[in-house]
């Protein structure tokens, strides 16, 4: 599974094509505006290596807590834990 845990900054990058970014998320493909791309991908990228690791591997890769934690070898509360701060970091610099 140490395959999967590739540079986070290489995973947000992945989703940022043609001034687009595509969120996946539960199958379901949503395109946003350029600017919001950019400043979602800042965002990612300013959180905490762990942090980011999390959000990514759930948000964009759609892995359940228990895959996250057995490649960021982390337990599963951890991942949890560092799931919410994530969310929590992004909701405060979003106002959401």
């Amino acid at each position: 599974m140490e395959h999967l845990r590739t540079s986070s900054a290489e995973r947000v990058g992945k989703y940022v094509m043609n001034d687009k970014t595509v969120l996946r998320r539960d199958g379901l493909s949503r395109t946003y505006d350029s600017r919001l791309s950019s400043e979602v991908a800042e965002a990612i990228a300013s959180l905490p290596p762990l942090e980011r690791e999390v959000l990514i591997f759930s948000e964009y890769e759609g892995l359940r807590l228990d895959e996250i934690a057995a490649i960021v070898d982390v337990d599963s509360e951890t991942v949890a834990v560092k799931l919410e701060r994530a969310r929590e970091r992004l909701r405060r610099l979003f106002s959401l």
